[in-house]
């Protein structure tokens, strides 16, 4: 039973790590149509249309991508702990 808990909790965490880095906000403004990924660092802007007309501008930032890995790394390891921890203190 533990063996399904814990597998039961890597499965979640891994469907929040691939929310949080897939997650996108798109923004229909008049003057600026662009698509935000991320979540809690912003790791990449897809510009579809600016002022000046339509664009295909992709920005992706490294740095905050790889900290987005591991912050929610570091979050779906501790809550594995957790659960881990929690079983077997009713066992």
């Amino acid at each position: 039973m533990n063996i399904l808990r814990l597998f039961l909790a890597q499965l979640i965490t891994t469907a929040m790590v691939l929310a949080g880095l897939l997650i996108a906000f798109h923004y229909d403004w008049p003057d600026y149509v662009h698509t935000d990924y991320g979540i809690p660092l912003l790791w990449a802007t897809h510009t579809e249309s600016a002022i000046t007309g339509p664009v295909d501008i992709w920005r992706v930032n490294t740095t905050n991508l790889v900290a987005n890995i591991a912050i929610w790394t570091i979050l779906s390891l501790a809550l594995v702990t957790l659960i881990s921890v929690l079983s077997r203190k009713r066992a």
